[in-house]
């Protein structure tokens, strides 16, 4: 186990530091404009395509965490102020989570890649990966589309002048 962790190059722990960092701070209230809700599921999905085995069982899945997504974030109220672009989201736990997942993922990924690349071509290996792709980036996605729509139709949202 000790050896995993010490042949993991340093950039690595980096990214998890900052994706732990960032994670805290989305578990408490805060202002952010509206280009910054979308960074995240844009990067994550277009990573996620990459990884691709089978383009059907992802998209089942990715379905699966847009409708996740909704249903995790439908009753989340935004405070948007026209005048700046920035909106008010309240703290929640779910993006430190949904980021250390992919954040194992990939590592796990990485991981195979390094140890055993012929594992990655074992049928439950592949499988697994479409599925934890799908509905990571479905989640993030759907996320940003409930944030998008109260932003701009809010029938929900407070709108600040």
């Amino acid at each position: 186990m000790l050896s995993i962790l010490q042949g993991t190059p340093f950039w690595v722990y980096l990214i998890f530091i900052l994706l732990i960092k960032r994670g805290i701070s989305a578990s408490k209230e805060n202002t952010i404009s509206i280009k910054r809700v979308f960074i995240a599921p844009v990067v994550l999905f277009i990573l996620s395509l990459h990884k691709i085995n089978s383009p059907y069982l992802f998209s089942i899945f990715f379905i699966c965490g847009l409708v996740i997504g909704y249903l995790i974030y439908q009753k989340m109220i935004i405070s948007f102020n026209k005048d700046t672009k920035k909106i008010t989201m309240p703290g929640s736990i779910i993006p430190l989570i949904l980021m250390v997942g992919v954040f194992a993922k990939s590592y796990y990924i990485g991981y195979l890649t390094a140890t055993s690349p012929t594992m990655l071509h074992t049928p439950h290996i592949m499988i697994l990966i479409d599925i934890v792709s799908g509905i990571f980036s479905g989640v993030f996605i759907g996320r940003g589309i409930i944030i998008f729509i109260k932003s701009f139709y809010p029938k929900k949202a407070t709108v600040n002048k």
